[in-house]
């Protein structure tokens, strides 16, 4: 036959007025989940390689900047070499120049080329632009010096798509 058991019941209890306990935070990237709580995390590595790219770009920003600087500061040197002045002089006094850009003549910011010089003699190749009232254009200029004074052997002018030989 069966018997029936009773089966305990828990007492009511009144709900607790305490506050229920706080879910465990989720762990940071690379921490398992099993740390124990109140130890210090390690942290997040990728964190790292931000701050690392941040201070190479701002290394490389800074070096492109100097370059720049030094590269204005030569050329501006470069323009005042006698060689310079010289090949610009001749430029600003020929005609076909004079006619082409209109006056004034000035010339650009940036000249590039090389000067070789060994005692009073010496060999320069320069290359410039120069912008006048009209138009603007480009020069190459070859010269050299004699011991005394540099001396413009031949110049290559360009201005609107024409090519100009200038001899002295």
């Amino acid at each position: 036959m069966n018997t029936l058991r009773a089966i305990p019941v828990p007492e009511a209890t009144e709900p607790s007025t305490e506050p229920a306990p706080a879910p465990n935070p989720v762990p940071a990237p690379g921490v398992p989940d099993h740390a124990a709580p109140g130890v210090p995390r390690r942290p997040d590595r990728s964190r790292w390689v931000v701050y690392v790219a941040i201070a190479i770009g701002a290394m490389v920003t800074v070096l492109l900047l100097g370059a720049t600087v030094m590269l204005g500061a030569g050329a501006m040197g470069f323009k005042k070499t006698e060689a310079y002045q010289a090949s610009l002089a001749f430029l600003k006094n020929d005609s076909r120049v004079v006619a082409a850009l209109g006056e004034p003549i000035k010339s650009g910011a940036l000249a590039q080329g090389t000067i070789r010089r060994t005692g009073g003699f010496g060999k320069a190749e320069l290359v410039f632009n120069l912008t006048g009232s009209r138009a603007s254009g480009s020069a190459q200029v070859m010269s050299h010096r004699d011991g005394a004074r540099w001396i413009v052997d031949s110049a290559t002018f360009v201005v609107d798509g024409r090519t100009e030989t200038l001899t002295p």
